[in-house]
């Protein structure tokens, strides 16, 4: 059965390389920055799904910081520059909940129970070791364990589809998740990410595998080849085959996995064996 019982903690979790000061301070001769408040922008989040993942997914972005965005234009009016400054707290996190969660991380085991958004926002930009690490799934675990309320945005993509788009996102820091579980043949995954333009996140989610396989027998010798997808064998023959599953490549970062369960089919003709013979 192809079914995650756990989110899958896929982090990608960009630098929080933080500009606390003036914005254009740094700005170049003919640079224009343009201030906009916290709260505005419009920005879309479009994730493609893994190949292998043939559930349907609502994802919903959920705010953990927001602040002011700073956007700087050279002077042939191309986009140079985009800082997210004056951070504080997103409206879909519990600050002290946060807090007590990643001093349990070694990383941020000095962090002051009093710190602000902005201490937050800058000791995991000073950590991070990277996406799609141990560190960066830790520091997801805490702020998916701390969120509140209903996502700001949503984006919904069908079973067969490949892209779900979230549209009009302010700018901010969000953690992207399932809105509700995921069943079928489907993996739930979780994301954060800085959002001052429109970004395009590809799921790194992978789900368990079956393989068929048949032996061939040379008719003239009786003896029988390795294993491949098709054989030729007479009426009355035994036919050896076997059935081989995968499991996805982060089976170790699940807390539980429903059981590992073949069902086959035989093809008209075919008698199964004896269950003492299996």
């Amino acid at each position: 059965m192809k079914k995650f019982s756990k989110i899958l903690s896929v982090a990608l979790l960009v630098a929080l390389v933080l500009s606390l000061g003036v914005a254009n301070a740094f700005a170049a001769e003919g640079d224009v920055t343009t201030n906009y408040p916290s709260g505005t922008g419009s920005f879309s989040i479009t994730i493609t799904k893994n190949a292998s993942d043939k559930a349907e997914h609502t994802y919903g972005a959920y705010q953990i910081f927001k602040g002011d965005l700073a956007e700087t234009k050279n002077d042939q009016g191309v986009v140079t520059k985009k800082v997210l400054s004056n951070i504080t707290w997103g409206d879909n996190v519990e600050p002290a909940t946060v807090i007590s969660g990643l001093k349990q991380i070694s990383a941020f085991s000095t962090l002051s129970t009093d710190a602000t958004a902005a201490d937050v926002a800058k000791a995991i930009g000073d950590a991070s070791d990277g996406d799609d690490t141990a560190l960066a799934q830790q520091i997801a675990d805490v702020f998916a364990a701390a969120l509140k309320g209903s996502a700001v945005r949503t984006g919904s993509v069908a079973a067969d589809g490949t892209q779900a788009v979230i549209e009009n996102v302010p700018a901010g820091y969000y953690l992207v998740k399932d809105v509700n579980a995921v069943s079928g043949e489907g993996a739930a995954t979780r994301y954060i990410l800085e959002v001052v333009s429109n970004v395009t996140p590809v799921e790194k989610a992978d789900v368990p595998t079956v393989i068929k396989k048949v032996k061939e027998k040379n008719d003239t010798t009786e003896a029988q080849t390795g294993w491949q997808d098709a054989a030729d064998y007479d009426l009355g023959d035994e036919i050896p085959y076997k059935l081989e599953g995968t499991l996805p490549s982060k089976f170790a970062e699940y807390d539980t996995y429903k059981v590992f369960t073949f069902k086959d089919h035989l093809s008209t003709g075919l008698t199964a064996p004896d269950a003492d013979d299996i």
